[in-house]
């Protein structure tokens, strides 16, 4: 490592937001020339809230309230070719705003709307001027899904920055009047007509580029038009058929629960379910799938006492097979009375009372597949609250994962994720409700997901048949999480997992790295539960293993890490994840009263049967919490860059047991002279293939 660039490879790791923003700047120069003939009208707003006429009036477009009877649904008028571009004017854009929404609009879009971020400090004020460059100071990037019309309901997250095809838009403000009866409506909102219009158009679209920076940082906070009540919308024709209801009063839900030899875990469950539940309407069906028969006429005594005590139908099928949780839901499915059917983990506690009020007020909409709950961690010891299992299931670069899992549930994480109903791709079956007749048209659960992604798979299908999954945030539950079957933390069940895994792409190809309600400006390629922005330093790329013809000797036991002494040669490996194709290795290495800067690092990986060494290069990876531990230590320098992070091709390894070192060689500055090479193994790292 140059001694020049220490400092700046330092500086891009500490904001890849900044890197990622240098690279969209160079492909906006191919999507800034305007189509021809198209005129984009700016208005300026202050708030989702304001009157939709006005903010057009103020804006120099004029005859906004003129209806006719003919005009509805027409054809388009000489305004097809005007696009208008609402911004929000407490914020800045470039230039080149215009001209990339114009790009985009160029087949038709009826709607558009941009990604969004802040500035680190307030630095806009009333009447200020921003000069000079400013992109330094950008942050907190909000990277926005594709169309999501539950999302829009909850909160207008078409944001600060959206565009809409002027003659398009006439005739949808024209349709309203017309449906309400009212020529000239000043109180329907702009959140409240572009829902309204939304909800007509086929053609919506995302631009995956931040065109608009607030000027405050104060307002990632803010979720605009949470909680505003709809005032004319709810009676038009549209509303009823999009978001009408599949039933006029509360329909049974049956609860089906699968378990097994968890008495004490049931019971909780089913006493916090009957105790706190509000629904009115609701059996119980737990399927068992061999408890020892002491355990079985204790849950039936069990069951026998609750029936008794609540009135409620409680069903228990006892049927002795191997745990294969899609068969067991599919069985309890086929018992069920219900016209609703809620999959729910033995594990699972409730809290609150109103919980499946909440998730049926969405599964009884004719759009609307799996709905899920937010499902909480019980609260640690020392912690002042809980931290989050669930908030929907993205499909990322590596697969389904649960964003903001681990993380405290606590103020408005990413844009209201923890907070309101969100459209995701798919939800846990650890507390999963859908309409009997759906789960019927896709045929139940796969069998062949015995224990992992049977839940993924099912919301994969659903989405395929046009159905839209969401995330109910208003419904809040304990989730004592894998109580029922342990941890996936064995050889076997790790590769279990990955056979799973393949089967559920093979299944569903087209979604493989796809996610419409995750944009794919969101990490991708690496495990991280918060949104972050997905940008990939060298040491964040696929390598691959060389077989090493000749190494040094490996030093003894004294350069080997102990916590103490003075030791010289410090290798921690933190992590070892072996996945299908790759093998993802973390860790650190420093060498102590050196400069680390000037270190070349090697990662061996040593195959313990054969003896034989490969090795890979290892990249700058940023430690931040490594550069504090050595603060104190002023023989021990820039230790900034001292992070392992290899992503290796699994198949390029024969398959053995292999244990994990590192290969040094330092240089002196300017790198004309060696140093010599040292190799550590470390101590208890290693993995098997």
């Amino acid at each position: 490592m140059e001694e020049k660039s220490y400092e700046a490879l330092c500086e891009e790791q500490r904001r890849p937001y900044l890197q990622w923003l240098k690279k969209q700047e160079q492909e906006l120069h191919t999507e800034c020339d305007m189509e021809k003939g198209k005129q984009v009208v700016r208005l300026p707003f202050l708030s989702c809230e304001e009157s939709w006429t006005e903010c057009l009036e103020k804006g120099g477009i004029t005859g906004i309230g003129q209806t006719a009877a003919f005009d509805v649904g027409g054809k388009a008028d000489d305004t097809d070719s005007e696009l208008w571009l609402f911004i929000r004017d407490d914020g800045i854009t470039d230039g080149r705003t215009e001209a990339v929404f114009a790009y985009y609009q160029r087949n038709g879009a009826d709607i558009l709307y941009a990604d969004e971020d802040y500035f680190e400090t307030r630095i806009l004020e009333e009447d200020s001027e921003i000069s000079g460059d400013v992109m330094g100071l950008r942050c907190q990037p909000w990277f926005k899904p594709e169309y999501s019309p539950d999302t829009l309901r909850s909160f207008f997250y078409y944001g600060s920055i959206f565009a809409v095809r002027a003659g398009w838009a006439r005739r949808m403000w024209r349709q309203l009047c017309w449906e309400t009866g009212q020529k000239k409506d000043t109180s329907v909102s702009i959140y409240e007509f572009m829902v309204y219009a939304s909800g007509q158009s086929r053609n919506i679209r995302r631009i995956p580029r931040v065109l608009y920076t607030n000027g405050s940082p104060e307002r990632i906070e803010e979720l605009p038009g949470w909680h505003m009540e709809w005032k004319r919308i709810r009676n038009t024709n549209w509303w009823r058929q999009f978001h009408g209801k599949e039933i006029t009063k509360e329909a049974l839900v049956s609860i089906i629960i699968p378990s097994k030899d968890n008495v004490q875990v049931l019971l909780r469950c089913l006493h916090t379910l009957l105790e706190k539940t509000q629904y009115p309407q609701y059996d119980l069906v737990i399927v068992d799938n061999g408890s020892t028969e002491e355990n079985r006429q204790w849950i039936t005594s069990k069951i026998n006492e609750l029936q008794k005590k609540h009135g409620i139908q409680l069903h228990y099928m006892y049927r002795p097979q191997p745990f294969n949780f899609s068969a067991m839901c599919n069985q309890g499915a086929e018992e069920a009375k219900g016209k609703y059917l809620l999959f729910l983990n033995d594990d699972v506690e409730i809290i609150e009372g109103k919980w499946l009020n909440q998730m049926m007020e969405l599964a009884i909409q004719f759009h609307i597949g799996a709905v899920g709950a937010r499902l909480l961690y019980p609260q640690a010891e020392g912690e002042s609250g809980n931290r989050i299992q669930h908030a929907g299931i993205t499909n990322m670069g590596i697969g389904p994962a649960h964003k903001l899992a681990g993380l405290m549930d606590e103020g408005c994480l990413y844009h209201g994720h923890n907070l309101v109903n969100y459209n995701m791709i798919a939800v846990t079956g650890a507390c999963l409700l859908l309409n009997r007749e759906k789960f019927r048209q896709i045929q139940g659960f796969d069998e062949e997901l015995a224990v992992a992604y049977n839940d993924v798979e099912l919301c994969f299908r659903l989405y395929e048949r046009g159905y839209l999954q969401v995330v109910c945030n208003e419904a809040v539950l304990l989730h004592h999480e894998s109580v029922s079957r342990g941890q996936d933390d064995t050889l076997a069940k790790k590769q279990r997992l990955e056979q799973e895994l393949d089967r559920l792409y093979q299944k569903h190809p087209d979604l493989l790295h796809q996610d419409p309600f995750y944009s794919p400006n969101l990490v991708q390629w690496k495990k991280d539960v918060e949104y972050s922005c997905e940008y990939r330093f060298p040491c964040d790329y696929m390598v691959t293993p060389q077989l090493s013809q000749k190494l040094p000797k490996a030093h003894e036991n004294r350069w080997i890490r102990k916590l103490t002494g003075e030791n010289q040669s410090m290798l921690q490996i933190d992590s070892v994840e072996v996945t299908t194709d790759v093998i993802e290795i973390e860790g650190w290495y420093v060498l102590r009263e050196h400069d680390n800067a000037l270190l070349t690092r090697w990662l061996l990986l040593k195959h313990e049967e054969s003896g034989e060494v490969y090795q890979v290069s290892l990249y700058p990876k940023l430690r931040e919490d490594v550069e504090s531990l050595f603060a104190q230590d002023a023989r021990t320098k820039r230790v900034a860059l001292c992070g392992i992070h290899a992503l290796i091709e699994k198949e390029k390894l024969p398959r053995g047991s292999y244990t994990i070192g590192i290969l040094a060689q330092m240089q002196a500055a300017g790198g004309l002279e060696n140093h010599g090479k040292r190799i550590q193994y470390a101590p208890g790292g290693g993995f098997l293939l």
